[in-house]
């Protein structure tokens, strides 16, 4: 993601044209991979696992969804209850604030030159009526993608520790939990200095997290990117980033709708997430992708999965896991994103 545009009240990050040319040829591969695997494929009537969480957000980093930056408690209190109905009882709230969007999601003293939308308050009092399990995202950046200097790693750092100082102030009698926000992936290749990087930013939080709010999890969701001959080095990278700490929730993306991953190697890649999560004794959840990438960039580039697919997705990774959650059920099941109606369906 290499800039920001805004739209309506807030922004986005887009993709360059030389990023979305590369892309779009690897994607397509993926997905042509995915719909032949189904033909040949069919998924199984029954399913051992199903989703029981969704990641919400103010607003999606990357197209519109379904922004609830104006939503109240009551507004909340509706999505939650529709979500139960679904067998949702758990939500992770993203980020509270956006560095690159330089936008903040509640009243913060440090980042008050952010523009301010309070979702959070409402958000939490709504969590607490409907007794839903809460995980809250801190400070978002994109640092996970990227090389840092020393005095940008620093600044990086020390920002994540002051938003979860506030976060502690004023909600951490309210949550279950941190998720931290910074993605990342195993990119074919070991870099050490990325993740030595990484690492050092990822122990920073959870040590501030943990000092703050003893016995609260922490939670987070790298992205799956599967490569056939670099199991070894997959494993290693992680054991290099977990050295210092780990969390307690490992929850990655499956990365089936945006072609990090098919469903032809599905099994094999979480056969290696399971693998590691053994290693360094931590909870294994899945984020299960409910949408398929359109295009790249704009205000709508995604579809929701067909139900075919979500089944599919479930059934691969059933053995692996002990939870499965998702991305914005809000709009992929639940609201207006195209194919949403038979996704809903298939929940029902």
């Amino acid at each position: 993601m290499a800039f920001v545009k805004k739209f309506n009240d807030f922004k986005l990050f887009q993709p360059t044209a030389q990023e979305t040319a590369a892309a779009e040829k690897t994607l397509a591969v993926r997905l042509e991979i995915n719909r032949n695997f189904l033909k040949e494929n069919p998924p199984p009537e029954s399913l051992k696992i199903s989703i029981t969480g969704s990641f919400i957000s103010a607003h999606a980093p990357d197209y519109i969804g379904v922004p609830t930056i104006n939503w109240n408690v009551e507004d909340w209190c509706r999505e939650f209850r529709t979500m139960k109905n679904y067998g949702l009882d758990t939500v992770i709230f993203q980020a509270a604030a956006w560095k690159e969007l330089e936008e903040c999601y509640y009243p913060s003293e440090i980042l008050k030159d952010f523009k301010i939308f309070d979702v959070i308050t409402p958000l939490i009092e709504a969590a607490q009526i409907e007794k839903m399990t809460l995980f809250l995202g801190g400070f978002g950046s994109i640092a996970g993608w990227n090389l840092l200097n020393e005095e940008k790693k620093c600044q990086e750092i020390e920002l994540h520790k002051s938003v979860l100082h506030e976060l502690s102030d004023r909600y951490g009698d309210k949550i279950d939990g941190f998720y931290f926000p910074c993605e990342t992936a195993f990119k074919g290749e070991r870099n050490a200095e990325h993740e030595a990087q990484y690492s050092k930013i990822l122990y920073e939080f959870y040590r501030t997290a943990k000092k703050l709010l003893p016995g609260k999890k922490i939670i987070m969701s790298p992205a799956s990117k599967y490569f056939s001959d670099r199991d070894d080095d997959f494993l290693n990278c992680w054991k290099n980033i977990f050295a210092s700490c780990h969390p307690d929730i490992l929850a990655p993306q499956d990365s089936i709708g945006c072609g990090g991953s098919n469903l032809s190697n599905q099994s094999a890649m979480w056969s290696l997430w399971k693998k590691l999560a053994d290693n360094i004794n931590c909870t294994l959840w899945a984020n299960i992708e409910l949408f398929e990438r359109r295009s790249f960039g704009g205000e709508d580039p995604f579809d929701s999965a067909s139900p075919e697919r979500v089944r599919t997705q479930l059934a691969n990774i059933a053995d692996h896991v002990d939870k499965c959650v998702s991305w914005e059920f809000s709009y992929f099941i639940n609201g207006n994103a195209n194919g949403s109606s038979k996704l809903r369906d298939f929940f029902k």
